[in-house]
């Protein structure tokens, strides 16, 4: 084998695991490395991101929206 074979297997409740290649060859010696996958944290939701952005504004900005536009005009 010429090749690196890169594969993600699960450990079972033993703390086995199978590993099985068509491209492996029998009586063939081969390197075997394990190390934990890091997933990356789950995305926020939408609602959870809008919740935390904060907005320098008068408390009364959406019912004075069409005025301040005119003023800064």
């Amino acid at each position: 084998m010429n090749s690196v074979i890169e594969s993600r297997v699960r450990v079972d409740a033993r703390g086995a695991l199978v590993f099985q290649d068509a491209r492996l060859t029998p009586g063939e010696e081969v390197e075997i490395i394990v190390r934990p996958v890091v997933r990356p944290p789950a995305p926020s939701s939408f609602l959870a991101t809008a919740s935390r952005v904060r907005i320098d504004a008068p408390s009364n900005f959406s019912e004075r929206f069409d005025e301040t536009q005119k003023l800064s005009q």
